[in-house]
């Protein structure tokens, strides 16, 4: 789990927020679920795990990790080059969706939103995986403010 001091990013807009991992993290990530703790709607701790079978079976782990930070909320992000274009076609996310909130819920942390997304990198596109409606383009992440945040704190960011 990584977490750092945010000042100035708030979360707004999902574009912008899956923009804002590669500066969290240190990399961009792949075939990965994140999940970004939320503290007072503001960015707290972000945990990354690869996507495999075996991560349904993992949920209940990952809830109790997520939840040694404390947040009121996560946001889940499913990066998946594929999954990302069909957003009727997201079965298994919302299955592991729906498991991750009622684990989640055990430790009164909400699943605040879920997103799916083809690629972090400027013109990626994302949904919500819930069905909502909601989709769009990932903004730039080497403007993120956390991008410029990172490199001002002397950390490189790597592709």
């Amino acid at each position: 789990m990584t977490t750092h001091a945010q000042p100035d990013f708030e979360l707004s807009r999902p574009g912008a927020l899956i923009a804002a991992l590669p500066a969290v993290l240190g990399f961009i990530p792949e075939n990965s679920l994140v999940l970004v703790s939320l503290e007072d709607r503001h960015l707290g701790s972000v945990m990354r795990v690869d996507l495999s079978e075996e991560l349904l079976a993992r949920v209940g782990h990952l809830a109790e990790v997520a939840a040694a930070a404390r947040p009121e909320a996560v946001i889940a992000v499913i990066v998946d080059a594929d999954g990302a274009h069909c957003p009727s076609c997201n079965d298994e996310y919302r299955q592991l969706c729906e498991a991750l909130a009622e684990s989640l819920s055990q430790h009164d942390i909400e699943l605040w939103a879920t997103h799916v997304v083809d690629r972090v990198a400027l013109g990626g596109r994302w949904h919500c995986v819930e069905g909502c409606g909601s989709s769009g383009l990932v903004e730039d992440p080497s403007a993120s403010p956390l991008a410029a945040a990172a490199v001002l704190e002397g950390r490189r960011l790597y592709p």
